[in-house]
């Protein structure tokens, strides 16, 4: 299917609500290979539950690193302003734009997308897509050369970012839609156990 599918009065509206306003956000995470395999170029994920980034950029504390591309954000999250955090609501959709490798470390770039805009981006891929990709390429690029944040590379900031967006805590996607085939594997489901964990002491 290509954008002639869609009226291009949405196509401009599915741009601007996009890519209007992009910034980016970083998160780390040590995640298995299995799991790191299952980010495919071009597949719309979900998330379902909250998840924390921060703006600041720096080196990885993780085997992988996470470049979010969004336009969706409002304010930082006072109570975390020292990790200048920004914590995602539950339920975001985003496209993957791609998984990169360097050095043993990965790389995987997200795009969120707004709900009405699953359709279009699961069935096309916008010009702007390849520009983000490139980006978020360089910057991991870039950040592989340098040490972490110290802001970031706190015990307790490690552990609130340590599971994948959109991957449940047992090793499956939430959700995806890749062209045409969609698969809701589990809609309601919440981090119960992360946080649980997170949280003991």
């Amino acid at each position: 299917m290509n954008q002639d599918t869609f009226p291009p009065a949405y196509i401009t509206q599915v741009a601007q609500d996009t890519f209007e306003g992009i910034k980016t956000y970083f998160r780390d995470a040590n995640i298995s290979l299995e799991t790191y395999q299952q980010y495919k170029t071009g597949l719309v994920i979900q998330e379902t539950g909250f998840f924390d980034t921060s703006e600041l950029e720096g080196g990885l504390t993780a085997l992988v690193r996470y470049n979010i591309y969004t336009n969706q954000t409002t304010q930082l999250k006072e109570s975390f302003r020292q990790y200048r955090c920004w914590t995602f609501p539950r339920g975001c959709y985003f496209k993957v734009l791609n998984r990169y490798n360097q050095k043993n470390h990965g790389l995987v770039t997200l795009l969120q997308i707004p709900v009405h805009a699953v359709p279009y981006f699961a069935l096309n891929k916008h010009p702007r897509e390849a520009e983000i990709a490139e980006d978020s390429k360089q910057r991991f690029q870039n950040m592989m050369a340098l040490p972490p944040r110290p802001e970031l590379n706190d015990e307790y900031w490690i552990k609130r970012t340590a599971f994948p967006v959109g991957i449940n805590d047992d090793g499956g996607l939430f959700f995806e839609f890749d062209y045409g085939k969609q698969q809701n594997l589990n809609p309601n489901y919440v981090r119960k156990g992360f946080f649980k964990r997170l949280f003991k002491r």
